[in-house]
């Protein structure tokens, strides 16, 4: 026993014992773990921690001034919904009212989803709001590593206007088309008739007249035969004439603008009774042929709708022709009218100024209307030269 024991304790004293060997590498490894962790991992951990708050907070800073320099509208919230930062733009959203603090969803009533869901999702929700009559697309997007969402606007207000007057345009270009349709065939109709009822009258009767003559035994033709088949020729010559010239006046190819408007003018007090006037200022050098049938045209249209509808009983047409623009004024001292109401497809006369909006357009020119319920009616149109230059 005493011989055991002596042995155990030579082993346990002789420093070449392994035990030793394993006991002082454990030691040397767990201190160099342990300096590694305090002095290296712990250090680096700490400063990864430090950095991501640090560009987190240059993250925040970033947003925020892009924020600051958005001409749009931007508001963020919280998880809870509440508004925890506006720029500049956003403070309109609120009309009188604070925006921050305020539940968002009694500032836009269609964000109506789970926020703190969005946010931790990341996730985007697009949609449309008009706030304030202004039509926005607002994007919602979760930013969940700051536990906060962005709320971005897009004013979209001046495009859907613009869709809205192109859609409307369309409608009446649409109405327009059938509107001139049914004019040209109601033309054709009036046409048609004056021919059958005038000119065609007229030769029947000349043809039976004629083919009296001709079945007669008698050789006698008196002179009032004669001047029966004569009036009867001259009248179909002048009705002939009536109806070429409301087609195309001749009198515009061969004389020009001018002599035909002052023709035209008092063509139209002749036969409606209302005095009629016209002045022309600056130079009466011929146009190109187009231009010159195009504001025939829009004076026609101006006087036909003065004979229909204003009830006036003087009108005055001014045409002034410089070097920069031509420019055409139509006023009349009648009962005047709301421009408004020419939107009515039931106006006639509404289809008639949209017609001369569309004929001076080709040129680039301006069309204005200043009138109102009694005050009578100015029409002014405007062409550039250059427009006409190259027609």
């Amino acid at each position: 026993m005493a011989d055991d024991f002596s042995e155990y304790f030579r082993l346990l004293s002789d420093l070449g014992n392994p035990v030793y060997y394993s006991l002082f590498l454990t030691i040397t490894i767990s201190v160099l773990i342990f300096l590694f962790f305090k002095y290296v991992l712990f250090p680096l951990r700490k400063k990864h921690i430090v950095e991501k708050k640090e560009l987190e907070l240059k993250n925040v800073r970033l947003m925020a001034l892009f924020a600051e320099l958005d001409p749009n509208p931007l508001i963020r919230v919280n998880a809870d919904g509440i508004v925890i930062h506006i720029n500049d733009a956003a403070k309109n959203l609120g009309k009188d009212a604070p925006i921050v603090g305020e539940k968002i969803n009694k500032i836009i009533p269609s964000i109506n989803f789970p926020i703190d869901d969005c946010i931790k999702k990341d996730q985007p929700v697009v949609f449309t709001e008009t706030i304030n009559n202004k039509f926005y697309s607002i994007l919602f997007r979760g930013i969940a590593y700051l536990n906060i969402a962005q709320i971005y606007f897009d004013d979209l207000t001046e495009r859907k206007q613009f869709e809205e007057e192109l859609q409307s345009s369309k409608v009446k270009l649409r109405e327009l088309s059938e509107h001139l349709r049914n004019t040209l065939e109601d033309e054709r109709q009036r046409i048609a008739r004056e021919l059958h009822d005038g000119v065609g009258q007229n030769l029947h009767l000349i043809r039976l007249k004629l083919k009296t003559i001709e079945e007669s035994q008698s050789k006698d033709f008196s002179e009032k035969d004669y001047a029966t088949l004569f009036n009867s020729i001259e009248s179909s010559i002048n009705e002939l004439k009536e109806i070429i010239y409301n087609l195309k006046p001749k009198n515009l190819d061969e004389i020009g603008l001018g002599p035909s408007l002052r023709i035209l003018t008092k063509r139209i007090s002749d036969e409606t009774g209302i005095k009629g006037s016209i002045d022309i200022y600056g130079s009466e050098e011929r146009l190109n042929k187009r231009l010159e049938l195009t504001l025939y045209r829009l004076t026609q249209e101006a006087l036909s709708n003065i004979v229909k509808h204003s009830m006036a009983k003087e009108f005055n047409i001014q045409v002034m022709n410089n070097k920069e623009i031509i420019k055409l004024l139509i006023s009349d001292d009648g009962i005047g009218f709301d421009p408004a109401d020419t939107n009515s497809k039931s106006n006639s006369s509404g289809f008639g100024l949209l017609n001369m909006q569309e004929r001076i357009s080709t040129y680039n020119g301006k069309l204005k209307i200043d009138s109102s319920q009694g005050n009578g009616t100015v029409i002014i149109t405007e062409i550039p030269k250059e427009e006409t230059i190259n027609e």
